[in-house]
């Protein structure tokens, strides 16, 4: 693999911005990474990114927002794909979504 290149592993997953309908399965996926969801509501939740591989989430990073500041929050990678960058390619669209 040469530099900029994509992992193969990575290849097929897409990052979105949350969806209403993502809201059951995220909430699922946040639990079983043992981060908290009681303080979700809908306005913080249009400030997330999902990871999707075949449909499935796989990935999770959310953006609380504080005045002109932001906090990064309940960034989540399945244990399946941690190690192949899926957590900073997370990030790096949240800061550009953030900005």
């Amino acid at each position: 693999m040469g530099y900029g290149e994509m992992p193969s592993a990575m290849k097929d997953i897409r990052v979105s911005a949350f969806r209403v309908e993502d809201r059951a399965e995220l909430e699922a996926f946040l639990e079983m990474q043992k981060l908290p969801t009681l303080d979700l509501n809908p306005k913080m939740l249009a400030d997330f990114l999902v990871a999707r591989r075949e449909g499935i989430l796989v990935g999770t990073a959310g953006l609380e927002r504080h005045t002109k500041m932001g906090l990064l929050r309940s960034v989540a990678v399945d244990r399946s794909l941690r190690g192949i960058g899926l957590g900073k390619r997370l990030v790096m669209a949240m800061e550009d979504r953030a900005r």
